[in-house]
């Protein structure tokens, strides 16, 4: 039987729309996984709906690059050592138990694939106040097309050297446009490749 670990979700919520996101995403995760740990990063504290216990807060100052700035923190100020990140968003339908153990099997990182990957490959990049050329830049370095982009909404992963590495180059990467963080971990995965699971 092997041993029980330290597990559990996190969010992060910065403004009252973000915080009212991270409280229905709560209530969803909570019919599904109800014993699940769950932590948010905000610089306020969340006041809980009735019926859903207490989560843990991180106290985290917004250092003005939002979600996204703190997203790349991630392996920094999670207190757990197994981690599911979660956009505010986002919402658990399913039980998502099978993630914890392919993470135990040895995978650095669970992720999805971004849909429509046909219609415009990281089209929106440059759309959404990047800086011109991203989306082409990151094409060109990690060797052209075709390369199946991904979407950090919802991902899981456990501290280890590798995983720590890996998002100091993803930091490092979303230094240079400092915008949406899809482009910059493409980047990073071609820069420092992980053993990395493909959800779907």
């Amino acid at each position: 039987m092997r041993r029980p670990i330290d597990k559990g979700v996190i969010y992060v919520a910065y403004g009252d729309a973000a915080i009212n996101q991270v409280r229905i995403a709560r209530q969803h995760l909570g019919r599904v996984h109800p014993y699940w740990k769950v932590a948010y990063l905000s610089d306020k504290r969340i006041k809980c709906r009735r019926g859903i216990p207490p989560a843990m807060w991180v106290a985290h100052k917004d250092t003005g690059g939002g979600v996204r700035d703190v997203k790349l923190q991630m392996d920094l100020v999670s207190p757990f050592e197994y981690t599911a990140y979660f956009d505010a968003d986002t919402r658990v339908r399913y039980p998502l138990d099978a993630g914890w153990e392919m993470l135990r099997d040895g995978w650095d990182m669970l992720i999805a694939p971004t849909r429509g990957q046909y219609k415009m490959l990281l089209g929106h990049i440059d759309s959404l106040g990047n800086a011109p050329g991203e989306a082409q830049t990151t094409i060109d370095e990690v060797g052209g097309r075709p390369f199946l982009a991904l979407q950090g909404g919802a991902m899981w992963f456990h501290k280890s050297e590798r995983i720590h590495r890996f998002f100091e180059v993803w930091r490092e990467e979303w230094q240079r446009w400092q915008g949406q963080d899809q482009a910059a971990l493409m980047r990073a995965l071609h820069r420092y490749p992980i053993k990395l699971w493909l959800l779907s």
